[in-house]
C-alpha cells in the first residue's frame, strides 16, 4: 500500500498514537475540510476520502488489519487507571474526622460528575461524527443534482453551424442550434431544426420541420416542410 494512500496520512496522525488521538486528529480534520466551512472546489472530494480513511481505523480490528498492510506494529493502548484502595489503613487506621468524610465525599461526586462529562463527551462526538458524515451524504447527493443540471444545460445549450448542409440518400438529421449557411434535403431525408436558419433552403422529395425562423429563400420543389415561426425571404412552391 502506497504511503500516499495511508489512513495516517489522509487523517494527519502519526501512526504510533493512541486510539484516542487519532479520533481527535479526525475530527480536526473533519472540521476543517467540511464542506461547510471549506468552500473549496476539492471540499467534497476530500471530506469523502477522510470518511473512508477514518472508517478504516476507528475500530481496533479495522486499524490492526491496516497496519498489517502497511507493515506496522499496532502501538498498546494505555491501560485505566486504578482507584486505589486503602480498606486495609482505613480499618485499622485512626477514625476519620467529619471534616475528612465530607472531602473524601466531595472528591467521589466530583469524580463521579467527572465520568457522566466524559460520557457526555463521547455521546457529542458520536453525535458530531454521525452529523458530519450525513452532512457528507447530502452535499454528494446536491453535489449530483448540480452536475446533471448543469450537464441537461450543456445539452441544451444552442451550436452554431456555419456553412452549407446537405440531407439526401434517405438519411435523417436532428439538429439543435442554428445553422449559417444554405440547406438542401434530397429525396426520402428528413431534417429536424429546433433553432433557426439563416440561409436558403431548398427541399425536393424530403422532408422539414423547423422550429424558428427562417431567413432566406424557401424552394420546395416536391416533398414537405412545416415552419413554425417566421420567415424572411422568397418562396418557391413547384411540383
Amino acid at each position: 500500500m502506497s504511503s500516499l494512500r495511508s489512513p495516517y496520512v489522509i487523517l494527519g496522525a502519526d501512526p504510533r498514537c493512541s486510539d484516542e488521538e487519532l479520533k481527535k486528529a479526525f475530527r480536526r480534520r473533519a472540521l476543517k475540510l467540511h464542506p461547510d466551512r471549506n468552500p473549496g472546489p476539492h471540499a467534497q472530494s476530500e471530506m469523502t476520502r477522510l470518511l473512508e480513511a477514518w472508517e478504516r481505523v476507528k475500530t481496533p480490528e479495522g486499524r490492526a488489519k491496516v497496519d498489517a498492510e502497511l507493515g506496522l506494529k499496532t502501538p498498546p493502548q494505555p491501560k485505566g487507571r486504578r482507584t486505589s484502595k486503602r480498606r486495609k489503613q482505613n480499618s485499622s487506621g485512626p477514625a476519620r474526622s467529619g471534616a475528612a468524610r465530607a472531602a473524601s465525599s466531595s472528591h467521589r461526586s466530583a469524580a463521579s460528575s467527572s465520568r457522566r462529562g466524559r460520557g457526555h463527551t463521547n455521546s457529542s462526538w458520536s453525535q458530531s461524527t454521525s452529523s458530519i458524515s450525513n452532512n457528507a451524504s447530502s452535499v454528494q447527493t446536491r453535489s449530483a443534482s448540480r452536475r446533471e443540471q448543469e450537464q441537461a444545460a450543456q445539452a441544451s445549450r444552442s451550436r452554431t453551424h456555419r456553412g452549407s448542409l446537405r440531407v439526401d440518400q434517405g438519411r435523417s438529421l436532428r439538429f439543435r442550434g442554428r445553422i449559417v449557411g444554405d440547406v438542401y434535403v434530397g429525396p426520402g431525408s428528413r431534417l429536424d431544426v429546433l433553432g433557426k436558419i439563416e440561409g436558403n433552403l431548398r427541399v425536393e422529395g424530403g422532408q422539414v420541420e423547423l422550429q424558428g425562423d427562417l431567413r432566406g429563400d424557401l424552394c420546395c420543389s416536391s416533398g414537405s416542410i412545416q415552419v413554425v415561426g417566421s420567415h424572411f425571404g422568397g418562396l418557391v412552391l413547384s411540383n
